[in-house]
Parts: structure tokens; sequence; C-alpha cells
């Protein structure tokens, strides 16, 4: 995303994040909370609900 040149907010990161767990692609929303600490942004407690959740949905619960 940010290699793309998309604006770096939370919201941002957080709708991409949400968009990944839902169609189950898990690993690229985890890379995606990675790339979002490398730039200096810290995930906030939405984002991390938001995996749980994405995982929850792959595991089927």
């Amino acid at each position: 995303m940010v290699k793309l040149g998309f604006q770096h907010t939370l919201l941002t990161f957080s709708t991409v994040i949400n968009r990944f767990c839902i169609e189950g692609n898990i690993s690229q929303a985890v890379r995606l909370v990675g790339e979002m600490i490398e730039i200096g942004k810290v995930p906030n407690i939405n984002i991390y609900t938001t995996l749980i959740k994405g995982f929850h949905i792959i595991r089927g619960y």
C-alpha cells in the first residue's frame, strides 16, 4: 500500500486490513500491519480487533 502511494492514515490501513480479513487473506493483513509499524504508524485497538475477527473467519468460528 505504501509503495503504491496511498495516504498513510490509520483509517486507510484499517479499511484495507479489514478487506483482507473479510476475504480470508489474513497473511496479507498481517503483512500490512508490519508495513504500518515499519513506517512508524502504531496499530490501534480497531486494527487488532479486525485481525482477531479475521483469524476467526479463517478458522470457521
